[in-house]
């Protein structure tokens, strides 16, 4: 309840900022076709663009609290540090950003340079965001009919393609000191056929999702190229996928 209510404390401090810079620009502009000029107007502006940055349309978000700094683990993909990534947000790009993707709650934590030289971080609002890259791996917000819209991670292309879904948990801790802990990162595998979502987990579950007249060169790729499906690499993946796209259109 807590975590909700900062949340939403945050980011209507934030839009009322907006609000009040926008009257002071406002203002400015209408003293500037009047021929009156005004000093505090510009201080203002000046001490915003210091304060969020000259670009609204990234730094955008509700500030970042740490609200269980006490757990085990942490809920971020990969290591518990800033990967230099790119960000898609309202279709424009931004390159060389300061990024961390929360895979407990779905966020992604931008971290970029504060007014006063010390760095500050924002948590942003997903529904503006596109895609991002990090760590070398694309994610893309997707919207399928099983459901919500979420970031998937890109694994290949094509007619049918490869998407993961990235998640961790927060549970209760076991011990005194730790009343909370972070389940490992776990994955959950998908082709999307049709434009729908279908799970796999090992070699059974993924061919069963293609007609049965493949079943046999997949089996056969499967087995010449040593590959279990469940542990493989990305580009073992990616690779599996090409051959699975050629079959199927050169029938």
């Amino acid at each position: 309840m807590v975590y909700f209510f900062c949340k939403f404390f945050m980011k209507i401090t934030l839009r009322n900022i907006f609000i009040f810079l926008d009257l002071f620009i406002l203002q400015y502009n209408y003293s500037q076709s009047t021929g009156i000029t005004d000093s505090n107007v510009l201080k203002w502006k000046s001490y915003f663009n210091q304060f969020y940055g000259a670009d609204y349309n990234l730094i955008n978000g509700i500030r970042y609290v740490n609200l269980y700094p006490s757990a085990e683990g942490h809920p971020f993909l990969g290591e518990n540090s800033f990967y230099k990534g790119n960000l898609i947000i309202n279709d424009l790009i931004y390159r060389d950003v300061e990024i961390k993707y929360d895979i407990c709650n779905q966020e992604i934590i931008l971290q970029y340079p504060y007014f006063t030289g010390n760095p500050d971080k924002i948590i942003l609002i997903k529904e503006f965001i596109d895609e991002f890259e990090m760590d070398g791996r694309l994610f893309r917000k997707y919207t399928f009919p099983e459901t919500e819209p979420r970031f998937y991670q890109v694994v290949s292309r094509g007619n049918i393609y490869c998407l993961y879904y990235w998640k961790k948990d927060l549970q209760k801790g076991s011990s005194v000191q730790s009343f909370y802990k972070y389940s490992p990162e776990r994955k959950v595998s998908y082709l999307v056929i049709d434009n729908k979502l279908c799970s796999f987990s090992g070699r059974k579950s993924f061919i069963k999702l293609f007609p049965s007249q493949y079943h046999k060169k997949i089996i056969q790729y499967l087995k010449s190229n040593k590959m279990w499906i469940r542990n493989d690499t990305e580009i073992k993946i990616r690779q599996l996928m090409d051959f699975c796209n050629e079959i199927i259109a050169g029938n």
